[in-house]
């Protein structure tokens, strides 16, 4: 969903799911689909922050590294 904030499609997603639980029960294909469709949403909404956190700790690492390499 290009230009919908993060909140937007987990809400979509969410109300999909709860819709598709009311309608054909709780496990129907149809709930258990829009169920795994929010984990994605989800999922991907928590690959975003734990890549940039690792970058993070990769530069420090390669910061640290630089700096007891110097002083040898």
């Amino acid at each position: 969903m290009v230009g919908v904030s993060h909140e937007e499609q987990v809400e979509y997603s969410r109300n999909k799911m709860i819709f598709a639980i009311r309608s054909y029960g709780m496990t129907s294909a149809e709930a258990i689909k829009a169920s795994q469709e929010l984990d994605e949403v989800l999922n991907s909404i928590q690959v975003v922050p734990a890549n940039a956190d690792i970058r993070e700790k990769e530069e420090k690492i390669v910061t640290v590294t630089s700096r007891n390499l110097s002083n040898l």
